[in-house]
């Protein structure tokens, strides 16, 4: 960890906090951390809780462990030292969810679906027949975006 990254915000939440808060799709969650649902621990997936809890079944988990892309979200934070907005890609798969507090995450739903029409990007793949193995264009598709 870099020195500017050890450096705490000086509005973080306090200690003892007993939920986290972020954004999934421009909704915003609130997950309790202390015990209020017995599956959800320190351990507990990012990808987990977006399948499972939420519903958003587009991110998909093949390797848990990272090397595959088909967990891919867009993260949009805070640095914590410099206060500046950072957007980056992450492995859902190894991203814990107690570590989501105050990120607004994008997944692959929010871009476009077959209901509400497709992202201009997702239309030229099919367009000009773009074939990729899916998770690797899912990962494509999700820094292309951003």
């Amino acid at each position: 960890m870099g020195a500017e990254q050890s450096q705490l915000q000086q509005d973080a939440p306090e200690f003892g906090q007993d939920y986290i808060s972020f954004f999934v799709n421009g909704k915003e969650h609130n997950v309790k951390t202390d015990g209020g649902d017995p599956e959800i621990g320190p351990q507990y997936l990012l990808v987990d809780y977006l399948r499972d809890k939420i519903g958003l079944t587009g991110t998909k988990y093949m390797c848990r462990e990272g090397g595959c892309g088909s967990c891919m979200v867009t993260i949009r934070s805070t640095h914590p030292a410099s206060g500046r907005e950072i957007l980056r890609s992450a492995n859902s798969c190894l991203l814990p969810l107690f570590a989501c507090d105050g990120f607004d995450i994008t997944t692959i739903e929010r871009l476009g679906n077959r209901k509400v029409g497709y992202h201009p990007i997702q239309d030229r793949l099919v367009k000009f027949g773009g074939t990729q193995v899916p998770n690797v264009k899912l990962s494509f598709k999700f820094t292309t975006v951003e």
